[in-house]
């Protein structure tokens, strides 16, 4: 089976993923994509209150942080 390419959020998705980021304290990020394969939201360089620069997976509906590791 070929994978499945990645995807940008829709508008709608787009705003519902940046509320969550900044209510969880996050000040920046770079891309947000879908990964179609593993189903979760890659959120890349997203920047914590701590200055840290973060690479985040959220579930695919409720946006909640599953993994977040120091880029």
């Amino acid at each position: 089976t070929p994978a499945l390419a990645d995807r940008d959020p829709t508008p709608d998705e787009r705003t519902a993923i940046e509320a969550q980021l900044q209510s969880l304290g996050f000040t920046s990020w770079d891309d947000i994509e879908f990964d179609e394969d593993d189903n979760y939201w890659e959120v890349d360089d997203a920047r914590g209150e701590d200055g840290v620069q973060y690479d985040l997976k959220l579930a695919p509906e409720t946006f909640e942080v599953l993994e977040q590791r120091e880029d």
